[in-house]
């Protein structure tokens, strides 16, 4: 019977190889970049001109394309910038009908995405919710009613009226009054 090896011995062959055909891929890829230089250096100037021209042409594309991505990315930031400014102001109108007396006062607690909805009909969810300005209003009513106007509170007259305008003086009374008062 032939000896045969044990199936649980390792086997040690490619780990002795893995550095042979290392040595032996840099010593190809040496040798290729020493018959390029040879090549270059017994006047190959046509391909090296024709290199650097198209190097040349794609650093000038590079140039273009960062610039234009540059000028894009500057649209973009004036566009959000100019976005957050109506919401702002949509969110500030609708406080200030809920009778806030300064509405900008929304900005020392909360920001603009607070007021954004989840999603609209168009279902990008970036739209003012009118709902949500109301929400937010209605908790600092609560919390702050230092920063809306004050509601009147009129004595009531007997039919529901404030007393002031139960009856209004009309112009001839007030005339005749003046005049009795001169006498």
């Amino acid at each position: 019977m032939s000896e045969q090896a044990a199936p649980d011995a390792p086997d040690n062959t490619e780990d002795e190889q893995a550095p042979d055909l290392v040595a032996e891929a840099e010593e190809q890829t040496a040798e290729e970049e020493s018959d390029e230089l040879e090549a270059v250096q017994e006047g190959d100037s046509e391909l090296v001109r024709k290199l650097r021209r198209e190097a040349k042409n794609y650093r000038t594309r590079l140039r273009e394309a960062e610039e234009q991505i540059k000028q894009l990315t500057n649209a973009a930031e004036v566009a959000a910038a100019t976005v957050e400014d109506y919401h702002r102001g949509e969110i500030e109108r609708i406080a200030s009908e809920a009778d806030m007396l300064h509405p900008e006062d929304l900005w020392l607690k909360h920001q603009v995405q607070d007021f954004r909805g989840a999603g609209t009909e168009h279902g990008n969810g970036e739209r003012v919710s009118e709902e949500q300005v109301k929400k937010v209003v209605a908790e600092l009513r609560r919390s702050r009613p230092e920063w809306f106007k004050a509601w009147p509170h009129f004595p009531q007259g007997p039919q529901g009226l404030p007393p002031m305008a139960q009856r209004q003086t009309t112009f001839g009374e007030a005339l005749k009054k003046a005049g009795a008062g001169r006498g």
